[in-house]
């Protein structure tokens, strides 16, 4: 809030407080408009059906997930399918795992990096740096010789 001197300022002020709350519901109305269109029924089923059918540049982590089941659905799920079986399964299934490796990169990584720090801790051993000029030798008379 600003401090208000004279009639001038306080116009001003409910001037600038007027574009700001016009701002804002314009701001709620197209907010509003988006999540009533993202629980549209069709536009639901679009997506999805881009997840099966379109594979986004997402990386290499889900590229490597989707290499991966790619090959697990073409050598071991659909190795004595048909031919038109074993072409379009495996795209799908493999453009459904990058989809949703993208879509959650940032749970998989947070749960690989607390593996990472639970065997880390488990292989550190307690390091003993002991060296014999570290004792005090405060306690040591060297005046009687």
């Amino acid at each position: 809030m600003r401090t208000i001197n004279n009639i001038e300022d306080l116009r001003t002020e409910r001037a600038r407080l007027r574009m700001q709350r016009a701002t804002l519901e314009e701001e709620i109305k197209v907010g509003f408009k988006e999540v009533k269109q993202g629980l549209h029924p069709l536009h639901l089923a679009k997506k999805g059906a881009q997840m099966f059918l379109l594979r986004e540049k997402n990386g290499v982590v889900s590229d490597s997930v989707g290499l991966v089941a790619d090959l697990i659905a073409r050598k071991l799920i659909f190795r004595n399918s048909s031919l038109i079986t074993k072409l379009i399964a495996p795209l799908l299934v493999k453009n459904v795992t990058s989809n949703v490796v993208h879509d959650n990169k940032d749970k998989i990584l947070g749960w690989i990096g607390s593996i990472l720090l639970k065997l880390d801790k488990k292989n550190k051993k307690p390091v003993h740096n002991h060296h014999p000029s570290d004792e005090s030798t405060a306690h040591t008379d060297f005046s009687s010789e």
